[in-house]
């Protein structure tokens, strides 16, 4: 059923494009905007994205069955035959809170990438950074294979606006995530290609471990323009890992 406002919907086809093996709806009574999608070695499928509605759906014993704010990511796993939400959870603050990437590992563990306007969207002890800088922050969680808990939520940005699009996993589960930024400060590392702002929106990459605790590496990509600049909802900063662990 269509819920209203603007729902996310789920479609599968079939390997030759030929036949829709399931499409749905998932959504509440106000706006939801899909931002990302996953498949674990089942064929269960992880969305993400973000919603204004109060009553999205979410499933008993997860992370958060509270709407928190203006507009909170969800979190969502869809059973391979698309008929069973397997946990569905908010993930947000006071403010605007956007996803727009999502990874999944081989424990089936969730990695969730986007952005957020508040100092109160949920971050762990022991993160690899806490600190709201300011604007618009990155914000790079991990979700337990079950959905009830955050594994690791820590921020990455600068004190003006920082927007995190595309994140991929290694085989030790370090996650490797880009966007872009405006913020001068933004959030790197000694030794890291580059450590300066170059134009007005930059692109940057960065490594965070495994364990969450540790920025590997954090890095300007960019030039005297704008670089992976948004139009509308279209994001255009991706990343994915080639066979020798290579980020493009």
């Amino acid at each position: 059923s269509f819920n209203g406002g603007t729902d996310t919907v789920l479609t599968r086809l079939s390997s030759n494009g030929s036949n829709l093996i399931f499409s749905g709806y998932l959504g509440g009574v106000q706006g939801e905007v899909g931002g990302g999608i996953a498949v674990d070695a089942t064929g269960a499928a992880y969305i993400t994205g973000y919603t204004s509605s109060p009553d999205f759906p979410t499933t008993s014993g997860v992370f958060d069955r509270s709407h928190n704010g203006l507009s909170d990511v969800f979190v969502s796993k869809i059973g391979a035959g698309g008929g069973t939400l397997i946990y569905s959870t908010f993930l947000g603050s006071p403010s605007y809170d956007f996803a727009y990437g999502i990874a999944v590992d081989s424990r089936n563990a969730a990695y969730v990438v986007g952005s957020t306007g508040s100092p109160g969207f949920p971050t762990t002890p022991g993160a690899f950074n806490r600190t709201y800088a300011g604007s618009n922050d990155v914000f790079v969680s991990r979700l337990n294979a079950a959905g009830t808990a955050l594994e690791y939520s820590g921020l990455l940005g600068g004190r003006s606006d920082d927007q995190g699009q595309g994140i991929a996993i290694d085989s030790s589960g370090a996650a490797y995530v880009s966007g872009q930024t405006t913020s001068t400060n933004f959030l790197t590392t000694p030794g890291a290609y580059d450590r300066n702002l170059s134009g007005f929106w930059d692109g940057f990459a960065a490594k965070i471990s495994s364990s969450g605790s540790n920025l590997v590496y954090s890095t300007y990509i960019g030039g005297s323009n704008n670089d992976c600049e948004t139009s509308g909802i279209d994001r255009e900063c991706v990343i994915s890992l080639n066979d020798i662990g290579q980020a493009y």
